[in-house]
């Protein structure tokens, strides 16, 4: 990939970019002159890309020989005249970032060693085919919610490898949000951690959710996840549909040992033991598993 307009690969908006170098670290960002080849050095491990557009295929990779972290933000891909996808070689790669990002699907990439996936705040969907090859390789995947709605799960293979899953901005309001966040689970025998970002939205009422539950069909009956650990859902409120995620997900883990509900800002301290009963009265696969009801969102982010 070349930087720099007279270079070709990325350009940035209105031809002028940042670059900022420290250490093994280096940002590209929509401000001051554009980068010179000169300003790369192959030692970075680091790199964020913000901003520009970034013209497909790319070529001259070598600065990508020791980048173990990568991340684009605001970032759009384009391919060729040709219409072509581009394919990278980054053979030390093991965090993937995309936030904010265009056309993601156009960018190929097979890094053997990518290990963490990040796809948020998505601008035009993430491509099922895309992100299926990855789903092989990685140990921790977040995804946005909105993402799910088009995504088509019977193309991922297992994802044998897969201990943590974060889904951001997850409406509980859109049936479709959890039967595709369902059946993302069932592709990860061994997830250890779920958390869960939701986002308040209106939910199904207490007759629809109980016909979900009882149709087979439905994607909200599934099989157990045995190495389910912890699972964490902030902004939590109590929509039916939220609930019977819950009830799945508690009577479906044998091995979880703690659930940490973050409530909703603006729920009083009733509502929130009003949650935490009914959350204790479902039936559970694990006898050991604890729920914990705490703080609200806002206070709970400084916990991570």
């Amino acid at each position: 990939m070349m930087f720099g307009c007279s270079m070709g690969g990325l350009r940035s908006i209105g031809n002028s970019s940042k670059v900022s170098n420290s250490a093994m670290m280096m940002k590209i960002s929509c401000d001051d002159p554009t980068p010179q080849q000169s300003d790369f050095d192959k030692t970075i491990k680091q790199l964020i890309v913000c901003g520009p557009f970034i013209d497909l295929p790319v070529n001259a990779c070598g600065i990508f020989s020791n980048v173990t972290s990568l991340a684009f933000y605001n970032v759009e891909f384009n391919c060729s005249g040709s219409g072509i996808a581009s394919s990278i070689s980054i053979p030390k790669l093991e965090k993937l970032a995309f936030g904010r990002c265009r056309g993601i699907h156009k960018f190929e990439i097979s890094p053997p060693k990518l290990e963490m996936l990040s796809v948020i705040h998505f601008m035009d969907g993430v491509e099922s085919r895309w992100l299926a090859p990855h789903l092989k390789a990685i140990k921790t995947l977040w995804l946005c919610g909105f993402s799910l709605s088009g995504m088509d799960v019977s193309v991922f293979p297992t994802a044998i490898n897969l201990q943590v899953m974060k889904l951001y901005q997850l409406s509980f309001g859109f049936w479709k949000h959890c039967v595709v966040a369902m059946q993302l689970l069932q592709k990860c025998p061994n997830l250890c951690e779920l958390r869960i970002i939701a986002i308040k939205s209106r939910g199904k009422d207490d007759k629809e959710a109980s016909r979900l539950l009882e149709d087979p069909d439905s994607g909200f009956v599934i099989q157990e996840l045995k190495m389910l650990k912890t699972i964490k859902i902030e902004l939590f409120s109590d929509f039916a549909l939220e609930m019977l995620f819950m009830k799945m997900l508690l009577s479906k883990s044998p091995a979880l040992e703690r659930v940490v509900i973050v409530k909703f800002c603006g729920m009083n301290a009733s509502e929130v033991r009003k949650i935490q009963r009914e959350l204790e009265c479902f039936p559970r696969a694990s006898p050991n598993a604890q729920i914990v009801c705490a703080g609200d969102y806002y206070a709970s982010m400084h916990d991570d």
